[in-house]
Formats: C-alpha cells, structure tokens, sequence
C-alpha cells in the first residue's frame, strides 16, 4: 500500500460507522481520539511547558474541544452553520469528489487541471473560487484543503474533526509559549500561559472548525521558527519560516500583511551594533515603501486592495445583527487618518454596548479586563523592557496594532472582528504582560 493509499485508509474505514448506524461506536471513537491525543500531550516532549504542569496542558486541551464544540453549535445556531459548515462540507467534498482515488485527490487538492472537461464541474463546491476581484485572497480554499486532510482521520464525525483540529491548534499555541517565554524571561510564566492559552477568544474562537484555529497552528510555528533563526541562522530555520509564512499567508492574508513590517524590522535588527531600534525601523519603512509602489507598479494597488475588502463587506454583511458603519476608504491618506478609529473599534468594540444580544457580554468583559490590566500595570507596576527584549516587545506590539488596523479598516461587523482579532490576542496580552514588574508583583501577591 503507497502513502496516498494509507492516507484513504481512515476515510474507508469511517463508512463501518455508516453501516452499523451505532451512536455508540460513534461516541467511542470520539472518547478515543481525546484519550490519545490526550496521552500525545502528556508524553510528547514538545509540550514540555516551562512552569506549566502537564496536567494544566492537557487540561486547557480538554476546555478548548468543549469551546470548539460550542463554537460549532453557535454556528449552527445563529448562522445555519456559517463558515464552519462551508469549510467542513467543503473539506469532505474534496474527499468525496475524488472517489476515494488519492491520485485525483492530489490533483484537485492543487487546483490542477482548470478549464478542462469534467474537471471545472467538480471544482464547482462551495466558495472553492474566490469572488472575482479578490483573487489575491485565497483564504476560503486553504481552510477547504485543511479541512479536507483533516477529513481523512476523522470518520466523518464532527466531534472528532474538532478533536484534531483543537490539537492542531494546541501545538502553535506551545510554540508561541516557547517563544515568549524566551524572549521576556522576566515574566511570570502562569501569566505567559494565561496570555497565549486562556483568553476566552483563544478558547472559543481558534477551537472550531474555522480559519482561526489552523492559523494560530501556522502563526504560532513561523513566530517559533523565526526565533530560532534569529538565534541560530541556519537554512533549515530560514526554509521552514519561509514555508510557514506562505501558509500563513494563505491562511489569513491580513495576518501575513500585518506581521509582514514586524518581521522585516526583527530581522534588520541584526545588522546593526549601535541604534539597532530606529535603523531597522527605517529599513522596515523603506522596504515596506519600495515593496508598495513595486507592487502597484505591477498592477496590483494595496489601497484598491483594502478598498475593496471594505466594500465587499458592507456588501455581505450588512443585514448583520452587529454591522455597523465604517467611513469609506477613498485613497492612501484615508487609511493614515482612520488609524485610532480601527484600533477603537477592534479592541474597545464600543458598538457592542448596545447589548442588542447577551453574546456581546463576553467580548466587552475581555475587554474590560485587558484594559484594566494595562491601567492597573501602567499605574502601579509598569517596568521598562531591558535593552535585549525591547526589540522583541516592539514586535510583539506591532503585530496587533497593525493587525488591529487592517482589521478596524476593513470589517465592519462586531462579530467578524471579534472572530478575526482573537488570534491578535496573545500578542496584545504579552505587550502588557512584558512592561510589568514581575518581582513588585511576586512579592505583594505570589510570594506572600
């Protein structure tokens, strides 16, 4: 039997579930998938956490299948399946449609063979196609193809397929710990956790089946592979961060514009011994400008580019419970002027304060929480970043402001930003949890 015969292997066993009709053969294989992955956690040195018991670990695990699985249901809900049903049907489709042949898999899996007879019918599943005018964007297809190899292991049940996907996403969550951990050595570890781990948008929002919970996997990898290059300048670290930035890339094409200037800045800071801040900052600026107007030299306009991300929005979604009204981006200067107005309606959300429904109770109080946190940190027990960490502090700071304005620009829909911002919060988190006095703090209420 070749690889791509054993990859149908699963897929051809699920249909034992089909035909013995067994709720309970179903509910089985969902309690021994979270045994296994369970164990995977508790052995696999990987998830050797600095500071963080194994128990917490597969703990967090276990809360974050409950979260994919309510994630599910309100999709279900409240959108008749919304994006988690296109990307998981979309996902089977894929399957389906090359009868269980993994060499017509393959072909389609890579979008081969478009215009040709009897192949352009089959590309016909949902949303497989980006809408004409954002072809840049391939965001839909990428959680399509992830769905569809999860597919492959998850008997078709959808308990299981959220099972696979909450590790997926466990595992960038463990390399985003690792990375901060090592670059601020200074905080409390239980605080790194809480940061990467245990916000209630990483709990719900990277557990279902949604674009959220395969990008923190590739995010969370590129952040740890780029550390390492950083330490260690090899071609194995550059080829593998270079691979993870595609996938990102095509995971949420936002996300890799917004860590695209931060990346850029950390790198340049190793060419320079003295004033390596406000060089490599320059050098991420003209970069970040010759990259613009190359890119609209060869036809291809960022500013039309958010402009129309902006209007097909208002488009789709503006019979959403929670649209509101965004000023319209006409031209460059537009999305200079319109900087503190996206990061107010990312990260304070004063929409929401309308209370037209009890689910916008949870993102106003993580809100709220983060916002005191800062004042409280400011205030009380602010600490200056040394000078090795500042490099990284900014970093970590710019990955959310710009992803916060890219977002604050161009979706208009308290819902979406809540969904889209979720994999920003680690980042947002750790910028504050990095300017604190760890010590003044272990002394008052830790060590007491």
């Amino acid at each position: 039997m070749t690889f791509p015969h054993f990859l149908f292997l699963g897929y051809r066993l699920q249909d034992l579930i089909f035909i013995s009709n067994s709720i309970n053969l179903a509910a089985m294989y969902i309690l021994i998938s979270i045994l296994v992955l369970s164990l995977i956690i508790w052995r696999w040195s990987y998830f050797r956490l600095a500071g963080i018991s194994r128990m917490v670990i597969v703990a967090v695990f276990l809360l974050k299948i409950a979260g994919g699985y309510l994630s599910y249901k309100y999709h279900n809900i409240y959108f008749a399946g919304g994006d988690s049903n296109i990307y998981l049907q979309g996902g089977r489709d894929l399957v389906d449609y090359s009868n269980k042949n993994p060499w017509l898999f393959i072909n389609l899996f890579l979008n081969r063979h478009r215009n040709e007879p009897g192949w352009e019918e089959t590309y016909n599943m949902i949303y497989w196609d980006p809408v004409k005018g954002n072809e840049l964007f391939d965001d839909n297809r990428t959680a399509i193809r992830v769905n569809a190899l999860v597919s492959l292991f998850s008997f078709r049940s959808v308990g299981v397929h959220i099972i696979i996907l909450v590790f997926l996403s466990m595992i960038g969550l463990a390399a985003l710990y690792k990375t901060f951990v090592r670059w601020f050595g200074n905080v409390f570890k239980p605080a790194v956790f809480l940061a990467v781990f245990l916000t209630p948008s990483i709990l719900f929002w990277t557990s279902g089946i949604l674009k959220e919970t395969h990008t923190i996997l590739f995010l969370g990898l590129f952040v740890f592979y780029l550390a390492a290059f950083l330490e260690n300048k090899s071609l194995k670290n550059l080829m593998v961060s270079l691979v993870l930035f595609a996938l990102l890339y095509l995971s949420r094409t936002f996300l890799a514009a917004a860590v695209f200037f931060p990346v850029v800045f950390l790198l340049s800071t190793l060419a320079f011994r003295k004033h390596v801040i406000p060089k490599s900052l320059l050098v991420a600026s003209v970069l970040l400008l010759i990259l613009f107007f190359s890119a609209r030299f060869a036809g291809i306009d960022p500013v039309k580019v958010m402009i129309g991300k902006q209007e097909g929005f208002n488009i789709t979604a503006v019979n959403a419970r929670s649209y509101f009204h965004l000023p319209a981006i006409r031209n460059g200067w537009d999305i200079l002027l319109y900087f503190p107005l996206a990061l107010v309606n990312v990260f304070i959300q004063p929409q929401l304060f309308r209370f037209d429904t009890w689910l916008y109770v949870f993102p106003l109080i993580e809100n709220f929480d983060i916002i005191t946190m800062l004042l409280i940190i400011i205030l009380k027990y602010y600490r200056k970043p040394d000078k090795k960490a500042l490099k990284f502090w900014l970093f970590i700071a710019m990955v959310w402001i710009i992803g916060g304005w890219i977002i604050g620009l161009t979706v208009p829909v308290q819902g979406a930003i809540a969904r889209y911002k979720s994999v920003l919060m680690p980042f947002l988190l750790m910028s504050i949890f990095s300017i604190a006095d760890w010590e003044k703090i272990k002394k008052k209420y830790i060590e007491t």
